[in-house]
């Protein structure tokens, strides 16, 4: 069975368990031949999380980020906090630092100063 039969067998799958989902299923399917991320947006109870996730059960090892968004959704919740000082020209990530074993043993003998 060929890729092309593969993908096809599965978005008929999909669309026989989704009512009025078509494009959203094309554009899965599409979004996963081209290995590029999908936004869907749209009012809620609209079977979107459903239809994708019913075509990801298909998939075997695919991956997939959901978060639900609301008006009160910022940056910081879906991207992480900013580390100010990583955008300093020269300075080094906090990350960085803590990994660092000698910088763990000074840090820990200023506090005990």
């Amino acid at each position: 069975m060929s890729l092309r039969d593969k993908m096809l067998a599965v978005i008929d799958d999909v669309n026989g368990s989704v009512a009025e989902r078509e494009e959203l299923v094309e554009m899965i399917a599409i979004a996963l031949l081209a290995r590029k991320n999908l936004f869907v947006l749209g009012d809620p109870g609209q079977a979107k999380s459903y239809a994708i996730n019913l075509f990801r059960q298909h998939i075997t090892g695919a991956r997939q980020f959901e978060r639900l968004l609301s008006k009160q959704t910022d940056e910081e919740q879906l991207f992480g906090r900013v580390d100010l000082s990583s955008l300093i020209p020269g300075s080094i990530p906090d990350s960085v630092l803590e990994g660092d074993g000698v910088y763990q043993t000074l840090h820990f003998d200023l506090k005990c100063a």
